[in-house]
Order: C-alpha cells, then sequence, then structure tokens
C-alpha cells in the first residue's frame, strides 16, 4: 500500500490562486454520485496513473516525488465541513483534485476542492483520471 508525497504548485481552491509550493501526501478518492467523500489507499495501477500523472504536470507537480508505503489509519479524516470566513481557518487541510471540481467561492473548509491553474493563475486544470485524489497538507 503506497503513498504519493509530492510538492504541490499553482492552484486554487476558491478564488485564491496559490502558487506554492506545499508538500502534500496524495491518497485515492472515489468518484462518487452522492458526492460522499471516500478515501482510501490507491491500488498499484491508480498509483502508477497517479504518479504518472504527476511527472507529465510539472507546472502543479514540480519538484522531488517520494513513493511511501503507508496504511488506512494514515488516509485523512475528509469530512467536508461548514465554510468558515477565511480569517478563522486560513487554508484548508486537505485537498481534493477531481476532472470537474466544483469551487467554492467564499470562505474555507478543512477539506476543499481544487483547480489545477499556471503560473499567472488561469485555469489549467487538466485532470483526466477516471478517480480522484486527496491530499493532506503536511
Amino acid at each position: 500500500m503506497k503513498k504519493l508525497l509530492t510538492q504541490l504548485r499553482n492552484f486554487k481552491y476558491n478564488d485564491k490562486h496559490i502558487v506554492g509550493p506545499l508538500k502534500v501526501e496524495w491518497f485515492h478518492y472515489d468518484l462518487n454520485d452522492d458526492e460522499s467523500i471516500d478515501p482510501r489507499i490507491f491500488t498499484d495501477e491508480e498509483f502508477k496513473k497517479f504518479q504518472e500523472f504527476t511527472l507529465v504536470n510539472d507546472t502543479n507537480f514540480a519538484g522531488g516525488k517520494d513513493y511511501l508505503n503507508t496504511n488506512e489509519e494514515e488516509i485523512p479524516n475528509s469530512d467536508i465541513y461548514t465554510l468558515v470566513p477565511e480569517e478563522r481557518l486560513g487554508t484548508p487541510e486537505n485537498l481534493i483534485i477531481v476532472p470537474e471540481p466544483k469551487l467554492e467561492r467564499n470562505g474555507v473548509a478543512r477539506t476543499m476542492y481544487i483547480e489545477l491553474t499556471d503560473e499567472n493563475g488561469k485555469k489549467k486544470h487538466n485532470y483526466n483520471l477516471d478517480f480522484g485524489v486527496i491530499g493532506r497538507i503536511i
């Protein structure tokens, strides 16, 4: 069982462009129609697909990548909480990447969808895998 540790750059979680880099450990995230959150460990095939995605998207995943063993206990608690004013929370603790993110425009929650951008903050969201990923900022 593996998790991927990367640097994350150039993304938005609301209207705020984050240049980074932030160190993030990534896990699998199911794309459920009911919008429930279901993080889990990557399968070997999913891990390889996400690893390849990060390698070709160096605008967002620049720098080194570490491939670490993990277990179920390390999966982030991913409940999406009620949004609070940004000055109370600052930044999310967990970030979710899916093919079509639904960004909140006001406030911050502990877990939020993000949109990948270029260096100037323009949308460059080319995430096209058949599963999502959830990352914990460390």
